[in-house]
């Protein structure tokens, strides 16, 4: 897995994953009917024509079937993982948020960085130590950027485990 950078996590559309699992179940529903209909056809001919004609019509739509099965299993694994994306994508934009309202400065590989005018409580608490005032915002600044980081990598694993999730089911069908 690779940590997204902000401006990637932002731009993920999870309903775009969404919109693509509507499209699979609707796509399942036709292949579905399509085979249900080959299936039930009656061959008007008899003899060694017609008994191959209700074979091939038997195996396509038991194929059309297993791919239905499988559109079905990828629309499932497309919503959840959409839903996944989403959770993480809006942990990303909390934790960015909180930096953000601290006077941090966020980059775009979601490190943190003191913001140039410290806050001027800080500067008082600090007894107005430039030493003490920099170590205290280095640290603040170090923890807010591993809680962003772990944020990505969420975001990243919910990406991947979709990604994993779609292909498995696209994978099950049990004909080619």
């Amino acid at each position: 897995m690779t940590r997204p950078t902000l401006d990637q996590a932002a731009a993920w559309r999870p309903d775009a994953l969404r919109r693509l699992a509507d499209a699979w179940d609707e796509a399942a529903r036709v292949v579905h009917l399509g085979a249900s209909i080959a299936a039930r056809s009656s061959v008007p001919w008899a003899g060694a024509s017609g008994e191959a004609a209700q074979r091939h019509a038997i195996a396509l739509a038991a194929d059309g079937d297993a791919v239905a099965r499988a559109l079905v299993l990828a629309a499932v694994a497309a919503r959840d993982g959409a839903d996944q994306i989403a959770a993480a994508q809006a942990e990303v934009t909390a934790r960015v948020g909180a930096a953000d309202d601290e006077g941090f400065l966020v980059r775009d590989d979601g490190s943190v960085v003191a913001a140039t005018e410290p806050p001027a409580l800080l500067v008082l608490l600090c007894g107005g130590d430039a030493a003490v005032l920099a170590q205290v915002l280095a640290d603040r600044g170090a923890e807010l950027s591993q809680r962003i980081a772990e944020a990505l990598d969420a975001l990243g694993a919910a990406d991947d485990d979709a990604a994993r999730d779609v292909r498995d089911a696209l994978n099950a069908m049990d004909h080619p």
